[in-house]
């Protein structure tokens, strides 16, 4: 009986805890849209790299946030004579172990760009 008393002791400090803690944090939500640099308002794709950029991917090619402003990259590679392509990127995959972020267009082009180097693998 008396496991349970301070089981049931500590189960109500921790649930009255919670919400004191939650009250000392302020979050202001920001809406980020083209008037702040976002190349379009149609988002496909988000993802977070080791670094802590918001990377995005959209009917506008890929950007990048670094929690000041946006860089976009509108031209992806398409072969290695130098033709690009502003693709609507739909899907995106971060490896962290290699910095890698794959992404997929919607006409099914994959491609790998590295986040470290800020360049695009063959």
């Amino acid at each position: 009986m008396r496991i349970l008393r301070q089981l049931l002791t500590i189960a109500i400090l921790t649930i009255t805890e919670i919400p004191a803690m939650a009250a000392d944090v302020h979050l202001t939500p920001h809406h980020l849209t083209t008037a702040q640099g976002l190349p379009s308002n149609y988002l496909y794709a988000v993802a977070q790299d080791t670094r802590g950029f918001i990377w995005v991917g959209g009917t506008g090619g890929l950007s990048w946030y670094d929690g000041y402003r946006f860089q976009t990259l509108r031209n992806l590679p398409i072969g290695s004579d130098g033709r690009t392509v502003t693709p609507n990127i739909v899907r995106m995959e971060i490896d962290r172990d290699h910095n890698f972020l794959w992404l997929r267009s919607s006409s099914y082009a994959f491609f790998c760009y590295d986040t470290q180097s800020c360049d695009f693998l063959d």
